[in-house]
């Protein structure tokens, strides 16, 4: 297979960084490009330089850096960032889209909504959060591109969609560790099935390095749904973590809906990169939790899926494996 040349976007992200790092791996098939979307995270930048991929600091809207950007770009991952306001992003990842589809790109892989925000819609449409909805829309987006004529040929795409993310659970580590606690805004009944972001990432290298064949036949206009091996609840969650940590961790899953994301907000390392990087914390913006978190209150994330296994060839970490692998977060220093 000659070698591609690989453009991620948002690749300082809890998907994008993982990819990186695992297609550095593969110098043989790949050219990396990684798309930066400001100078406000040197570190990360640094150690993308590091692994040998050609960084690009670049806006979204800037449509005219975006045509130089794609240049003989084979294959493109696309993590949408919304996270300062939703209509002026999702007209920066549309016009991300757009100069892929331009530039003759011949394949996108695009992280998407958690759920098939088009479907709830028809059946319950009071269920569906305006952020997903909008993710829903750029994944529409996405998949017409191939209909549109001025395009260099047709552009094949795939969408990923996770569960949440184990690393998410970091976000509670401090009390955890300081309270014996873990306090999720989902209640005691309600399950979902809980995703590593190295997974994640593991799949979609495993898609953007396939050969040309593999990407046409198995992985083209196919939406992948990423889940843990497990549907768990809250209280099961907690009861690993005890099992793991020697400490008995009670649960509470009783935070007033209206209170949700003031909590999540207080949970969250402060938005400076510098020192969330210093913490080494996989990050989701605490807003996006909050809406992922009021899906799984209504039971729309508790199915386990086997999209995980077929694209990595494996299970998916369990929880049990992530608890061990970070088991230094969730104690205290004179217990590890």
């Amino acid at each position: 297979m000659p070698k591609s040349k690989v453009f991620v976007s948002n690749s300082v992200n809890i998907i994008g960084f993982p990819t990186c790092r695992e297609l550095a791996k593969k110098k043989d098939l790949v050219e990396l490009v990684a798309h930066v979307h400001d100078q406000r995270h040197p570190k990360t930048t640094q150690r993308l330089e590091e692994l040998g991929a050609q960084v690009i600091i670049a806006e979204h809207d800037f449509v005219e850096q975006l045509k130089q950007v794609f240049e003989g770009v084979d294959r493109a991952f696309i993590i949408p960032k919304f996270d300062s306001g939703l209509k002026h992003q999702f007209r920066e990842e549309k016009a991300m889209i757009e100069a892929a589809r331009k530039a003759g790109v011949k394949f996108v892989l695009m992280m998407g909504s958690a759920v098939n925000a088009d479907e709830i819609d028809r059946k319950e449409p009071s269920k569906v959060i305006q952020y997903f909805r909008t993710y829903w829309e750029l994944e529409r987006y996405l998949r017409r591109q191939d209909f549109l004529p001025d395009a260099k040929g047709e552009v094949k795409n795939a969408i990923l969609r996770a569960n949440v993310y184990q690393e998410d659970l970091l976000l509670f580590a401090d009390q955890i560790k300081n309270k014996n606690l873990l306090h999720l805004p989902i209640g005691s009944e309600a399950r979902f099935a809980p995703v590593s972001t190295l997974d994640v990432a593991q799949a979609a290298v495993n898609i953007l390095t396939a050969n040309d064949s593999e990407l046409l036949v198995f992985h083209h206009r196919h939406i992948y749904e990423l889940t843990g091996p497990e549907s768990l609840s809250g209280p099961e969650i907690a009861n690993i973590l005890s099992n793991v940590t020697g400490r008995k961790i009670q649960y509470d899953g009783s935070i007033p809906e209206n209170r949700g994301k003031e909590y999540l907000e207080s949970l969250v390392v402060p938005p400076d990169r510098e020192h969330r990087e210093r913490h080494q914390v996989p990050f989701s913006e605490a807003h996006e939790l909050m809406e992922i978190f009021k899906l799984v209150k209504d039971g729309l994330l508790k199915d386990v899926k086997s999209d995980l296994h077929h694209l990595i060839g494996r299970d998916g970490t369990t929880m049990k494996e992530f608890a061990e692998k970070f088991r230094s977060k969730f104690v205290p220093e004179e217990e590890e």
